[in-house]
């Protein structure tokens, strides 16, 4: 879950090329070993291209390029590409001209091994003559598939969360509908509230999140990380006003974004200066809440980020006691405590959980658990405490100090997974322990 707005969009270094290219749609199959040429090469065109190679591979495109071999002897009227599919080397592209060096292959399958090759020909009087085959071999990366609900879908999402609405404390309930006298009993109530808070995208926000997981996709696979996909993500549009005002946040593998957020990104990103700014504010966030779906479908991925900073996961959840499950904020990012990170209390270290702490009731309309809530810490073998941050001396010695969003070892890791993703190196090593985000993906590389 996020509270953070434009407002506190930090600048992302990008540099754009832009080049001329071709474009060519293909439903490949897995690669084995090619067989013989289907074109045979000419005496009189043995030349060959050089430096073939993929670039930009995504999940469902790679562009192959290459450079003409200009030598005294050699030359190319135009040159032929194919790609081993089926057994067989099949022709995807001819193109006619020797200045064109470079093919967006597109429609090919996430996370699968392809071949291409590609050969130069020269025009002569008895047709075209061909020179010799070069090949390369690549494995198209991630492709995440995020679909947007309209009103109805995302009505139907959200009013079906049960366990969330079942694990709700008296507070949970009271702030989020604004209701001194609300309870558990009023689950229901609440329910029906989260209902009439889901909107319809507009085309403009629908495009501008798009262009963001594009982004993402095309840097976990620049990155080469390994990570759980999720068969869909949901994307869903609400005013957030039943999370307290919150920017997004994720039950399973839905994301919900908040009206004022989206609003707050499509006014920045009219103003061609601040473009940058908001399109690092959009990767950053969507980042974060994908962090969010990931530890939920894999409790490999999320044990071996947690480990970064020290955490560990267990096989089964250690949960929070009930008088301290009744104050803290009940995070729908956070579907249950497993893990536990050593920390200093007491003057030795022990095992902790760390959650958000609600340190004061609900009281009038027009109060948030933003406003009141901090982390709390607990011994795993509880003796009755809750401590805070004060009394944790090496607290920001194990959790870093990149981000303030430590209510949680989930929201803290979320938020280094979202630099690692949003933000380019020169920028990483600006925080202050730029160390946390790189490890993050030194244990996600493959």
């Amino acid at each position: 879950m996020r509270s953070t707005h434009c407002k506190r969009i930090v600048s992302l270094a990008a540099a754009l090329m832009m080049t001329a290219s071709c474009a060519v749609s293909t439903g490949a199959q897995d690669v084995k070993e090619p067989a013989s040429d289907s074109v045979q090469a000419s005496a009189a065109a043995s030349n060959q291209v050089r430096g073939f190679k993929a670039a930009a591979v995504s999940g469902t495109s790679a562009v192959l390029s290459w450079r003409q071999d200009k030598s005294a002897d050699s030359y190319a009227d135009g040159y032929v590409i194919e790609i081993y599919k089926g057994g067989k080397w099949k022709q995807i592209k001819v193109i006619n001209s020797s200045g064109t060096c470079k093919v967006k292959v597109s429609n090919l399958k996430p996370e699968t091994k392809y071949a291409f090759r590609v050969c130069p020909f020269v025009n002569t009087d008895n047709g075209p003559e061909y020179g010799k085959y070069s090949t390369i071999k690549c494995t198209t990366g991630i492709k995440l598939n995020c679909t947007f609900a309209n009103k109805d879908q995302g009505v139907k999402c959200i009013t079906s969360n049960d366990e969330f609405f079942a694990r709700l404390s008296d507070q949970d309930i009271k702030y989020r509908i604004q209701s001194a006298k609300a309870t558990k009993k009023d689950a229901e109530k609440l329910r029906k509230f989260c209902g009439e808070q889901v909107l319809e995208f507009t085309d403009e926000e629908k495009k501008i999140l798009s262009e963001g997981i594009e982004r993402l996709e095309a840097r976990i696979n620049e990155l080469g990380l390994d990570l759980p996909v999720p068969e869909d993500i949901t994307i869903i549009k609400t005013t957030l006003a039943e999370e307290c005002g919150a920017a997004a946040y994720t039950q399973g593998t839905q994301i919900y974004f908040g009206e004022s957020f989206l609003e707050e990104v499509m006014t920045y990103a009219k103003v061609p200066e601040m473009r940058e700014k908001v399109n690092a504010a959009v990767d950053s966030i969507l980042a974060h809440e994908l962090f969010h779906c990931l530890t939920k479908i894999s409790k490999e991925f999320k044990s071996d980020v947690y480990g970064v900073i020290g955490a560990k996961v267990e096989d089964k959840e250690i949960g929070l006691p009930k008088d301290v499950a009744e104050k803290a904020v009940s995070n729908p990012d956070i579907e249950l405590y497993d893990s536990y990170i050593e920390l200093t209390v007491n003057g030795k270290k022990s095992k902790c959980i760390v959650f958000p702490y609600l340190t004061q009731n609900f009281k009038k309309k027009g109060e948030t658990f933003f406003d009141c809530t901090v982390p709390g810490i607990i011994l795993c073998d509880y003796d009755g405490k809750i401590y805070t941050i004060d009394d944790v001396p090496d607290f920001f010695e194990v959790f870093g100090e990149n981000t303030g969003y430590v209510l949680a070892i989930e929201e803290t890791m979320a938020d280094n997974f979202s630099y690692m993703l949003a933000y380019s190196d020169d920028k990483i090593n600006e925080y202050p322990n730029p160390e946390i985000i790189y490890n993050i993906r030194k244990v996600l590389t493959k």
